[in-house]
């Protein structure tokens, strides 16, 4: 797909002879006439009508624009339940096990029930707390998830102030009871698979190095049963060197029509070749998934419901996610970190229990501000990128991998391309 940009404007072709402009500050579009599209390609061929007409369009600002400022309030806390897992992932970058180098496998209720407390008093009346259960697999400790469950509901009770519930989980482990609970709870639930038996099992086998995709879809049906009484229901797939077969994943995965699925991609050194593979099979994604169902589709992609929400609502943001700021994570020690996939890092980490280390301060700016992204057209749709793909390519979390701009870059501007061909459709 060719995309040009000229100062706040990009431009890109969403079929031929056919080009929309994408303001990059106020996210509103416009179709742009060919002498435009040459101009942008090359100045020394434009017009000076084509060039003042852009020029003015880039130096607009809208009122109808949201900036979403994070604060530095903990309003979301994820829970290492388990620090071991019943599968062994090829990819796992939880040190191949579930642990992150940790010998503590299960969560202290109490410890974690008092950071719990902590965070939850520092909200005020009105406001929403996330509690997020993560592992290894969490599910593993079902009856500690209940206990951390029924206490959060009795210490709030009354208090003004609401807690809402979500799980990622490999779901193999999702009995007709776990099922109950998790509906209980009003769960948000996430199911981590990679796409059909075939791929799923050669990379996420159990640790008997038996299939484990049976176990994961019985886990599934189970949840599609209590599905009224959870908030959603979703799977989270990771693509690179072990799986690049994206368009099969999709295939395969929609057939349960759950509520969204995440085509993430897993960085590597040297991975340019990976990287731009996944933004082709991509491509495809975004090419069927519309062909299928157009913009609602898409939209149950996470890739892709991220920035046509936000150019849809025109929210801008200077922050990729809440790590550090509004979200902490928890490991089975108690130690906190600005993110999960630090854990087990011992320089990454910024609080014990209820004490935040002055060492969060490195997270507290905007993270475009501190990447350096704010020559990018992307960047607030983006956010300032992923410190943790950042450590895995730089080993600097504050140092953009360069890579991951390519692929977001991409992943946005067929999102632009899109919701363009839903207006003109809409329009017909």
């Amino acid at each position: 797909m060719k995309v040009r940009r000229y100062k706040n404007i990009i431009a890109l072709e969403s079929d031929p002879g056919r080009y929309i402009g994408f303001h990059s500050n106020s996210f509103e579009m416009a179709e742009l006439d060919f002498d435009a599209w040459r101009a942008m390609g090359n100045v020394a061929l434009a017009t000076h009508e084509a060039l003042g007409e852009l020029d003015e369009w880039s130096q607009e600002e809208s009122s109808e624009v949201v900036d979403i400022d994070l604060p530095n309030t903990v309003q979301a806390l994820s829970l290492n339940i388990a620090q071991v897992c019943n599968l062994h992932c090829t990819y796992c970058a939880a040190g191949g096990d579930g642990t992150y180098g940790s010998k503590t496998p299960k969560v202290d209720v109490s410890r974690a029930t008092e950071q719990i407390r902590y965070f939850i008093d520092k909200l005020p009346e009105g406001e929403t707390f996330a509690l997020k259960f993560f592992g290894g697999e969490p599910l593993l400790y079902p009856g500690a998830i209940r206990d951390i469950f029924r206490y959060t509901e009795l210490y709030t009770a009354g208090s003004g102030k609401k807690v809402v519930y979500s799980i990622t989980t490999n779901g193999t482990l999702i009995t007709p009871k776990v099922a109950e609970l998790m509906a209980e709870m009003n769960m948000t639930v996430v199911i981590s698979i990679d796409g059909s038996a075939e791929a799923n099992d050669r990379a996420r086998p159990t640790t008997k190095k038996g299939p484990s995709t049976p176990l994961t879809l019985k886990g599934i049906e189970e949840l599609l049963k209590v599905r009224d009484r959870l908030s959603s229901i979703s799977t989270n797939s990771v693509f690179g060197s072990h799986n690049m077969d994206i368009l099969g994943a999709y295939h395969f995965l929609k057939q349960f029509n759950l509520d969204s699925m995440g085509l993430n991609y897993a960085p590597e050194k040297n991975d340019e070749k990976l990287s731009e593979q996944y933004c082709e099979q991509m491509a495809l994604v975004a090419e069927a998934a519309y062909a299928e169902g157009g913009l609602e589709a898409l939209l149950k992609i996470t890739q892709f419901s991220r920035p046509l929400k936000n150019i849809a609502h025109q929210v801008r943001t200077e922050n990729h996610c809440g790590a550090g700021k509004t979200l902490l994570e928890a490991d089975t020690e108690g130690k906190l970190y600005a993110c999960n996939w630090f854990m087990g890092d011992q320089k990454e980490v910024v609080g014990q229990d209820t004490d935040i280390f002055d060492d969060i301060k490195s997270w507290q700016n905007p993270l475009i501000e501190i990447h350096g992204c704010q020559t990018c057209w992307a960047k607030y749709l983006c956010g300032g990128g992923c410190a943790f793909m950042n450590k895995v390519k730089n080993d600097d979390k504050h140092v953009k991998d360069v890579e991951f701009c390519v692929r977001t870059r991409t992943l946005y501007a067929l999102g632009i391309k899109y919701y363009a061909k839903s207006l003109e459709n809409e329009l017909n």
